[in-house]
């Protein structure tokens, strides 16, 4: 079962931990000041940790309003990837997690991170098949 909790400064050592991993740093950016100002400031911008058996195992953050299209990022502890965790962590994200409140999800993975692309299609995400302006490839889930 994957709990969900909000975000807190607290967090911050332990994703500095995650960010170490050269492959994590390289597809998302690693928290700094103003992320986190961001983050806990702005109303739109939610951040939350995901754990399993009270173990951090991922993050998730949605810039949005649960009205219109929420941006979705997540991030998976370095040492369990490629153990399902993100597909697991995403899907119950958006059936009865925090999630479940947004309309639309959008996210967007560079056409080589293949396990990204895989773990939004497994958790409900239609990947399109052309690139975004930006060059990635855009996965969107609607609210049933």
């Amino acid at each position: 079962m994957v709990e969900f909790r909000r975000f807190t400064p607290t967090d911050i050592p332990l994703l500095e931990g995650w960010f170490e991993d050269a492959e994590l740093r390289r597809r998302l950016s690693p928290p700094t000041g103003a992320w986190v100002a961001h983050v806990l400031k702005d109303s739109a911008a939610r951040v939350w940790i995901a754990a399993q058996a009270g173990l951090p195992v991922g993050l998730i953050q949605v810039d949005g309003t649960t009205d219109g299209p929420g941006a979705i990022a997540l991030g998976v502890a370095p040492n369990l990837r490629g153990k399902g965790v993100g597909t697991r962590v995403l899907r119950a994200f958006c059936e009865g997690g925090p999630g479940a409140v947004y309309t639309v999800l959008t996210g967007a993975a560079e056409a080589d991170n293949t396990a990204s692309l895989i773990c939004a299609h497994r958790a409900g995400f239609v990947v399109s098949e052309e690139f975004d302006a930006d060059g990635l490839i855009p996965v969107t889930r609607s609210r049933a």
